[in-house]
């Protein structure tokens, strides 16, 4: 844990290799739980808006490995039946939990991804479920229509 903060670091860095490498090991970091790397990756997610193209798509790739790639239990068995569930809760606590910048930051990967067809129509089925569910707390109601929000800018945009 240790490490996180030095990775945050390099997350700065001026040697595009240096930034690839601290957002492959926070990626991983948080498959483990490390405390801190949520929360570094959340912060990375301002690299979308990186002048180097490799940097933007790596940024983009570990948000996607973290978020939204399935999860594998400890046989490697792809936890598909849960994934589109799994995922709109890890999509509903980012969104509660980031800063504008980083909404912002979230919203343009989130399009990205949906360009590129990514997401898949039963994600948001899960997310309007959370919005209508009669004992949802607020908090989630709230947070999961600000992502519907944002992907239906980038619908609109492609329209």
């Amino acid at each position: 844990t240790a490490a996180i903060p030095r990775l945050k670091n390099m997350l700065q860095s001026k040697n595009i290799g240096d930034v690839s490498e601290s957002l492959k090991i926070l990626t991983r970091a948080h498959h483990f739980g490390l405390p801190g790397a949520t929360s570094a990756l959340q912060k990375s997610l301002s690299l979308v808006w990186h002048s180097e193209a490799s940097v933007k798509d790596d940024a983009s790739k570990a948000f996607s490995e973290a978020f939204i790639s399935p999860q594998l239990n400890e046989e490697g068995e792809n936890l598909r039946d849960n994934f589109d569930i799994q995922t709109a809760h890890n999509l509903i606590v980012l969104v509660a939990k980031s800063n504008k910048s980083e909404l912002a930051s979230l919203e343009e990967v989130l399009c990205n991804l949906l360009n590129k067809n990514l997401l898949e129509n039963s994600l948001f089925d899960c997310l309007w479920d959370a919005v209508r569910a009669a004992n949802q707390k607020g908090w989630v109601k709230a947070a999961a229509l600000r992502t519907l929000a944002m992907v239906s800018k980038s619908t609109d945009e492609s329209t």
